[in-house]
């Protein structure tokens, strides 16, 4: 009975014990489940950090991928106008080519009618050269057979035995002016037909002469002409390559751009993307006014710098000077019709690029041909160096100049 009584105090010890072991355990397990939640916790609250940061990142991203759009946009449209540009300028180029190559044909024809004209002349040179001492042979030919003629008539005179020496002489020098009277009113003729004959061919010679040395004068003139406005062509030819170069090389248009959108970028950083949007529309307005404006200064720098050439050349000029004058402008306005107003004002409209012509006044046009050019033939002469294309030429009036000349 005792036995059953501590056995069954002993299981209740091992019970209780158990059981505090089991609540110990309980315990270290609650307290290791609570240690994991606030590792937990701490790792939720890192990767809600991270989280923010990288949403933050990612409108960041946002925002500069759209930056960059509207900055490739703007190089796209940059590209596109560079492209047209050099477009315009290879065609400028080549139309530069042409009147070089135009005005190259016109030096060889031009050297070609020169050098006929002088072996023309030379020619004509040596057949009046031939004329004359065939025209002399013949004047000594006939001197020779008058005196030839007196010869004879003296021998066939009977002469008298009888006659003294005395009057032998009487009656040779009463026969001699009898003779002379006979033997030289036909001669004397020719020889006063060839004489004249040989004056006027003299004349004309001279003349002939002359007017061969002024026609020849002219085309060298003009051949002068012709390489100097060949040389000013090779010389804008050559600016234009270097202005061609430098703006596609140094990229100076598109730098600006990228600048003007990098300022606008760094702008609209605290603005959202819908006035972003609103705005591009605005941006592309401003830069292609900017651009037009641009291109507008740089035509009428060129424009600025050709009437200067021109006015260069009418200068240098010594007989186009009193173009310049102003004494003549009443004078000059009265002097040629309204038609070949509009016709010199054609064809100076022709002498400038096609770049520059849509910024260039007809008005203007007129009121400087009005002023500046007094004489249709002033403007025959300003046209003689230029292109038929880009600068024309006066060719009805060369053509007469011409046929003149040959014949």
């Amino acid at each position: 009975m005792d036995w059953g009584g501590t056995t069954t105090s002993a299981n209740a010890t091992g019970s209780h014990l158990d059981m505090r072991s089991m609540a110990q355990a309980l315990h270290d397990d609650l307290s290791q489940v609570h240690l994991e939640r606030e590792s937990l916790q701490e790792q939720l609250a890192e990767r809600a950090e991270k989280h923010s940061e990288v949403l933050m990142e990612n409108k960041q991203l946002h925002k500069r991928i759209t930056t960059l759009q509207q900055q490739m946009s703007f190089s796209i449209e940059a590209q596109t106008r560079l492209e047209t540009d050099y477009y315009a300028r290879e065609q400028d180029l080549e139309q530069l080519k042409k009147t070089v190559a135009q005005l190259t044909r016109e030096k060889k024809e031009i050297a070609k009618q020169l050098r006929s004209e002088q072996e023309s002349f030379e020619y004509q040179q040596q057949r009046w050269l031939q004329k004359e001492e065939s025209l002399n042979k013949q004047i000594r030919k006939l001197s020779s057979q008058a005196t030839t003629t007196a010869a004879s008539c003296k021998r066939r005179q009977p002469t008298s035995p009888k006659s003294s020496p005395s009057d032998c002489g009487s009656k040779k020098i009463s026969s001699s002016p009898r003779q002379q009277r006979t033997v030289s009113p036909s001669a004397e003729r020719t020889i006063a037909r060839l004489k004249s004959q040989l004056a006027t061919l003299e004349k004309q010679y001279a003349d002939q002469h002359q007017y061969q040395s002024a026609c020849i004068n002219h085309l060298e003139e003009q051949l002068a002409s012709a390489r100097q406005m060949n040389e000013s062509l090779m010389e804008d030819n050559e600016s234009y390559q270097l202005l061609l170069h430098e703006k596609t090389m140094n990229g100076e248009i598109l730098a600006a751009s990228r600048a003007t959108m990098d300022t606008d970028s760094l702008d609209t950083k605290g603005i959202n993307l819908a006035d972003e949007l609103g705005n591009a529309s605005y941006i592309r307005e401003e830069s292609s006014l900017d651009d037009e404006v641009r291109s507008l200064k740089d035509t009428n720098r060129a424009l600025q710098l050709y009437l200067n050439k021109i006015l260069m050349k009418i200068i240098d000029n010594e007989s186009m000077q009193h173009v310049l004058s102003v004494d003549d402008i009443s004078a000059a306005s009265n002097m040629h019709t309204p038609k070949q107003h509009d016709t010199m004002t054609q064809s100076f409209t022709n002498t400038i690029p096609k770049a520059m012509r849509s910024s260039f006044s007809t008005g203007f046009l007129s009121k400087f041909l009005s002023k500046r050019l007094p004489l249709s033939q002033q403007a025959r002469d300003i046209n003689l160096d230029v292109d038929e294309e880009a600068f024309p030429v006066n060719t009805v009036d060369d053509g007469k100049d011409v046929m003149s000349c040959t014949r």
